[in-house]
């Protein structure tokens, strides 16, 4: 699991008790709720193409994009995908920072171009 992994790394980094780290619907998050602090990050592994199809996985795009467009100013953003056309759904002006291999697929690491 995702979040298991970034809290095992933070504690050997030393800075654990800096992040909150949540498994949830971008709808439902509760990092993401009532008053936000001025700074923070929204870094997200998008699904796999096999779990969401179609509509549905262009929605969750699009939602992800009108989450990240109400935070703060001061918070940073990243999406890692392994389809960076779906970002384009996101309406961010998103750009490929990094291209790394997942096992036999290919994810691109993707944050705006400016600032954020």
């Amino acid at each position: 699991h995702a979040c298991a992994e970034a809290a095992a790394a933070a504690e050997r980094a030393g800075v654990r008790d800096d992040l909150t780290l949540e498994h949830a619907d971008f709808d439902h998050a509760p990092a993401l709720e009532g008053t936000l602090p001025e700074r923070g990050a929204l870094v997200t592994d998008a699904p796999r193409a096999a779990l969401f199809q179609g509509k549905a996985r262009r929605r969750l795009y699009a939602r992800f994009g009108e989450r990240a467009r109400a935070l703060p100013r001061g918070w940073v953003l990243a999406l890692a995908s392994q389809d960076p056309r779906f970002a384009r759904r996101t309406n961010l002006p998103l750009h490929v920072r990094l291209r790394s291999r997942d096992g036999a697929a290919t994810v691109a690491l993707m944050t705006p171009k400016e600032g954020r």
